[in-house]
């Protein structure tokens, strides 16, 4: 022990200043990740790995604040030293855990976590007590102590923590090396504002050069009208009555296999990049992919020691940084309202811009052993309409003031309610604004696939082209999504072209469900879960489509609604507290849904009894309940942004 006349020397100071106050770190690392773990309820895929992130913060800060508190302020007594740094800790763990404790949560299982724990503390004994014999003196035994407890912890992370996922019963490819895949899923994306599906604006010549060397559906549709539940619809290949991806709080079930999963399991090395909070770690979405491009560890930005890590940051990058070089606020207020996305807090780096440079560093450091399965998912042009200046200028048009608006899933639906209509030049003004949104993430879309060119990638990748649900511009007498099922919002683009894809247009209906099956079928991996989607590769290939094909459209909420097309006749059904309301629409003559066929004499018999039908056989699916999860600080200031949830979320 130090001496309490004369203060230890230098060098002996600072190693018990840095074992003390690393040591310190990883015992509370761990305990505040385990905590995170059991009350979050969030499905973390690799927990030790997101544990480890955690650890790694809270030993470099405390082991630093051991090394200035015992070398220059309390040098006389390690005891101190100790106790500061515990204060210090309680005092930043305070907050994350009383807010834990309130918000609550489902448990998860992490019994490897224990067994990990237990291992390594048995190595911090084992190693202490070997430092003690050996040295004779603490700090060595300390630093012993830290290593051992390291090295026993990645071993158990090696072995568990990386286990690859579910056995899906599916080998890895040999011989013959499968296509490159991706996917590119432009959220909010109507179909109709392309120019290979006849929209009169060029607002897309990118994607309708890609239309023009690959396979363009005419009649492709999501399984929801809002993200979540369309995307795990997409990644599922089941319908959301099926996944159970239906509100606000629903994390992606744990049992369910992915598209990414499936890849994986079959050789590929899987990379998706996300703009939308929706389509995140938080909710499951990073399941089965190597590389998830959200921004860091999503339990480390959960944690006290990540929350500050990030205010610290956010301070010298707004604050600090702009004082020294003499910018601010009123450099740029001129050009507040034609700013892209990217550039404002809460959704900084949302844009498509912004997303292109995660996917090209990406492209910088794939080594090409692997074919890969890419997914991105574009934020733009989802609302707030935020395009870039020159494609405002571009078509005369000043930004036009529509804060996004919490879309409320238990309003009531069209027709039994409608929004006051905007005035013309106002409708139109928002009109060309998406327009412009459009535009900007074609561009990059096309930076994109230029870059896979330049790699020499492309003529080696399926490239897809879809969106999770449209856009409503009035067109219903609403706006927004999330709200209906009218073509405007569940009938999206799907484009496909690449090795083995026959040039063509297809006008039988598809699904999104279809995108896990046809992937598979491309990688030569053979389902064995349940699915309720189809390969589409016989289609792609040239061969004919089912023009009696059913497809299926749900949203939950306080009055549920489900949708079926067959053929050009469409059927929707809102549950509502007096009874259902049926809406049946020809599209084929009224291709706007305007005329309502259901009242002039009620459904049609055939149509009602294929959508109770394909209800009941969704719900029968259901393996398995969603868990729930509360977004909090920084996604749910994205998630409020987007116009996800309101004031008091």
């Amino acid at each position: 022990m130090e001496s309490a006349d004369r203060p230890a020397p230098f060098l002996h100071r600072a190693a018990l200043g840095l074992a003390a106050g690393g040591l310190l770190g990883l015992a509370i690392g761990a305990v505040e990740s385990c905590l995170l773990l059991t009350a979050g309820g969030m499905g973390v895929r690799e927990p030790l790995a997101e544990m480890l992130r955690i650890e790694a913060y809270y030993v470099v800060a405390a082991a630093g604040l051991g090394l200035v508190l015992h070398l220059l302020i309390l040098r006389r007594s390690l005891a101190a030293t100790v106790r500061v740094l515990l204060a210090a800790a309680a005092a930043l763990l305070g907050v994350v855990w009383v807010r834990a404790w309130l918000s609550g949560g489902e448990s998860v299982t992490f019994g490897m976590v224990v067994g990990s724990y237990a291992g390594g503390l048995a190595a911090v004994a084992a190693a202490w007590l070997a430092g003690r014999v050996l040295f004779r003196r603490p700090a060595p035994a300390l630093i012993l102590g830290l290593v051992a407890f390291g090295l026993a912890h990645g071993v158990a992370l090696v072995g568990t923590g990386h286990a690859g996922g579910p056995d899906l019963g599916i080998q890895p490819w040999r011989g013959e090396r499968p296509p490159n895949i991706a996917v590119l899923l432009i959220d909010t994306l109507r179909a109709d504002r392309l120019g290979c599906y006849g929209y009169e604006r060029p607002t897309s010549p990118e994607i309708d050069a890609l239309a023009a060397r690959g396979t363009r559906f005419e009649a492709a549709y999501a399984q929801a009208s809002w993200t979540r539940p369309s995307v795990a619809s997409l990644m599922t290949s089941l319908y959301p009555d099926s996944h159970d991806i239906r509100g606000d709080y629903d994390v992606l079930p744990a049992g369910l296999p992915t598209l990414a999963q499936v890849l994986k399991a079959r050789g590929y090395h899987t990379a998706g990049f996300s703009a939308n909070p929706q389509v995140s770690p938080l909710y499951g979405f990073d399941r089965g992919f190597d590389v998830f491009g959200r921004g860091g560890s999503h339990l480390l930005r959960r944690s006290a020691i990540g929350i500050l890590d990030h205010m610290a940051k956010r301070t010298l990058r707004m604050r600090i940084l702009p004082a020294l070089t003499g910018g601010g606020a009123a450099a740029t207020a001129g050009k507040a309202g034609k700013k892209k996305a990217e550039e404002k807090d809460p959704l900084a780096g949302s844009g498509a811009q912004a997303l292109n440079r995660q996917v090209f560093q990406w492209l910088d450091d794939y080594d090409g052993r692997q074919p890969f399965f890419l997914y991105v998912q574009y934020i733009d042009p989802h609302t707030p309409y935020s395009p870039p200046e020159d494609l405002i200028n571009e078509g005369g048009q000043e930004p036009v003031s529509l804060p996004a608006q919490f879309i409320d899933k238990n309003a009531p639906p069209y027709p039994l309610s409608s929004y006051e209509a905007a005035p013309p030049e106002v409708l139109a003004g928002l009109s060309r604004l998406y327009d412009a949104e459009v535009r900007y993430v074609d561009r990059e879309i096309g930076r994109l696939l230029n870059r896979l060119a330049e790699r020499g990638l492309l003529e080696d990748t399926i490239v897809v082209v879809t969106a999770d649900h449209g856009e409503e511009l009035y067109d219903h007498e609403q706006w927004l999504h999330g709200q209906s099922l009218f073509d405007e919002l569940v009938r999206v683009p799907l484009i496909v072209a690449g090795p083995g894809v026959a040039r063509q247009v297809v006008e039988e209906p598809v699904e999104l469900i279809d995108l896990l099956p046809t992937a598979a079928g491309w990688s030569g991996a053979e389902i064995h879960f349940p699915i309720q989607g189809r390969d589409l590769g016989p289609i792609l290939a040239g061969g004919g489509g089912d023009p009696e094909r059913v497809v299926f459209s749900e949203r939950q909420g306080a009055y549920p609604l489900h949708a079926v097309r067959r053929g050009r006749d469409k059927l929707i059904r809102i549950t509502s507290p007096d009874g259902p309301v049926w809406l049946q629409y020809d599209l084929g003559r009224d291709p706007g849904e305007r005329r309502n066929l259901a009242a002039e004499g009620g459904p049609a018999a055939e149509l009602r009894e294929l959508l109770e039908r394909t209800v009941a056989a969704a719900g029968a699916l259901l393996g398995e309940r969603a868990a729930k999860v509360e977004a909090t600080g920084a996604a749910a200031d994205e998630l409020k942004a987007l116009g996800y949830i309101g004031d008091e979320g």
